[in-house]
């Protein structure tokens, strides 16, 4: 018996995007195994609402909360997994990322200069978060 679709051509975005999707998760857990790159950072606008100071950021169902934190120049910032499902930190600018964290994982990264640094969680692009870096003089 042979088999034979009747509407062959319906199959096609279905397979281009299943093969966008293996690329996009294949470039992610490619990009952890480099080394992290320092570049320039990028200018960013403002967050709504007011931040909140603090160094710790959680990560729980999936979003990073605070989603805004000001820290001084030279503070070091922890994010901790709180989720059932991996998660990590990416830097916009691509200045650096975390490696995936599972359920109660966690990742550190110490601010030197003052700026905004926005940042996105590799494996779920619709979260987002920035740290905003102070000058040590206030």
């Amino acid at each position: 018996m042979k088999f034979k679709l009747k509407y062959p051509m319906l199959m096609i975005p279905g397979c281009i995007l299943a093969a966008a999707l293996g690329m996009a998760i294949a470039a992610e857990r490619a990009a952890f195994a480099d080394a992290p790159m320092h570049g320039m950072l990028m200018p960013a606008s403002a967050p709504s609402g007011p931040p909140v100071s603090a160094n710790a950021v959680a990560i729980h169902n999936f979003v990073f909360g605070p989603n805004a934190i000001t820290v001084a120049a030279g503070t070091t910032v922890t994010w901790t997994n709180q989720d059932n499902e991996p998660h990590s930190v990416v830097m916009i600018d691509q200045s650096f990322r975390s490696p995936p964290m599972d359920t109660g994982g966690h990742f550190s990264h110490t601010f030197a200069a003052p700026g905004q640094y926005r940042y996105f969680c590799g494996f779920h692009p619709q979260m987002t978060g920035v740290v905003i870096v102070r000058g040590s003089n206030g």
